[in-house]
């Protein structure tokens, strides 16, 4: 006797999308949002690769203009970062699932669409995905830890997450 397979009712749903379109999603708090990115950081969900928030980036300047692109590989959620400026997302490979507010998205590269302000976006990329944000820099600064602390909203939640993830990861070396 064979077990039949687990039925996920979302991936039929998701597999139904088009690039563009959107669907209503029931509510849930920043609060929430940051309990799922929590259990991102210490868990695998599925089977599937969680994409901390250290994934590597390129860093790009021009005249009043900073970008930040990511790289993110196929099968991996992520939690990006609320910013205290709306913001252009440019998807410039790749496809991506994201929930923003209360709607779930689907994009396909190439793609751009804006996120407002204290936007936490929580996504799925069903394949190799390259991403990118597009921020306002007036004074051409290029420090990246001053443009994190500029444009990007912490958690104090989230970041005590980070440390005793950091602090569990240190004792197992040890």
């Amino acid at each position: 006797m064979t077990d039949a397979p687990v039925a996920f009712p979302a991936m039929d749903l998701l597999a139904q999308m088009k690039p563009g379109d959107s669907i209503d999603m029931p509510h849930i708090s920043q609060e929430e949002i940051e309990e799922i990115e929590c259990l991102m950081l210490e868990h695998t969900t599925l089977g599937e690769q969680v994409v901390e928030p250290a994934t590597p980036t390129q860093n790009h300047f021009a005249p009043g203009m900073y970008v930040r692109e990511m790289f993110i590989p196929a099968g991996s959620m992520l939690v990006g970062k609320a910013h205290v400026h709306e913001h252009l997302n440019i998807l410039l490979s790749g496809s991506m699932y994201v929930r923003m507010e209360d709607k779930l998205h689907y994009f396909k590269a190439p793609c751009i669409f804006k996120s407002g302000v204290g936007t936490k976006k929580i996504g799925y990329h069903p394949e190799d995905t390259r991403f990118a944000t597009v921020h306002v820099n007036e004074d051409d600064e290029t420090d990246i830890t001053i443009l994190e602390a500029r444009y990007a909203l912490s958690s104090e939640k989230v970041e005590a997450c980070r440390k005793r993830l950091m602090e569990r990861r240190t004792q197992e070396v040890e």
